[in-house]
């Protein structure tokens, strides 16, 4: 009996060796008869989108903290995912624009993301010196991440803290990495184009619009933060509108960060 199971077994081994091989020699086969597509047919793959926007992963895209051979992965993402979206509730903002323990929360709209993403920022302290620490957490399409993190008063980050495998983990950059937060103080008033109506889910508002370059951002002064709502431009056409959805009070430190 156990012969026959043997000689059965080794049958079917065969079989599908045999099997194996002849489907490869088919496909060498087609491969060579049929003709290769012009270039300018050839289909191009899908842009991969998600939380980051086009198809820019963890290893690429912008950075303003050092340089990649500096970084973790973390790191990275956090320096990726502050450029993109921070920016679009303002950064360097007027004295007492926020409070301590008071942010606002965010919506970002875009044809490149798979859903819409949500983001939050909240000043949590500020000592004498103009030293703050900010939280910031992104989400959507799956995706979550929290930080905290410490600037001086020049925007400056001193200490970014962040959740891994369940830790608190912390980075500070080296003295000789490049760690600016802020491209420089700016003064708004001077890029307003007159007042607007804008409907955001977090009310209406009457607010002064202001055009930049490649930004646009609707303020007033009714509100947390000055923000109402934005737009990111790239070659004229607007890739991501981030709009106010509430202002939040009662923020305090999860990563035990002071």
């Amino acid at each position: 009996m156990r012969f026959y199971l043997i000689l059965i077994l080794c049958f079917f081994t065969g079989f599908f060796l045999i099997s194996c091989v002849t489907t490869e020699q088919v496909a060498v086969q087609t491969e060579s008869v049929l003709p290769a597509e012009p270039d300018e047919v050839r289909a191009e793959p899908e842009e991969k989108k998600g939380i980051i926007y086009s198809s820019r992963v963890l290893t690429e895209g912008p950075l303003l903290l050092g340089s990649k051979e500096h970084m973790t992965a973390p790191v990275s993402e956090f320096s990726i995912l502050y450029t993109l979206y921070f920016p679009l509730s303002g950064i360097v903002l007027t004295d007492s624009a926020y409070r301590e323990t008071q942010g606002t929360r965010w919506k970002v709209e875009s044809d490149l993301l798979v859903e819409n993403v949500y983001f939050e920022r909240a000043l949590l302290s500020e000592d004498d010196e103009g030293r703050s620490w900010w939280y910031f957490s992104v989400e959507g399409d799956g995706f979550e991440r929290e930080y905290e993190f410490l600037v001086d008063s020049d925007w400056r980050l001193m200490e970014m803290r962040y959740l891994l495998d369940g830790q608190v983990k912390s980075y500070a950059p080296s003295v000789d990495e490049l760690n600016n937060l802020s491209n420089g103080s700016i003064d708004y008033g001077a890029f307003k184009r007159g007042s607007e109506t804008v409907e955001t889910p977090a009310g209406r508002y009457q607010a002064d619009h202001i055009v930049l370059e490649s930004e646009e951002f609707w303020m007033t002064d009714r509100v947390i933060g000055h923000f109402v709502q934005s737009l990111l431009k790239e070659d004229k056409s607007v890739i991501l509108e981030a709009s106010l959805i509430e202002e939040k009070k009662g923020y305090g430190t999860i990563f035990n960060s002071y």
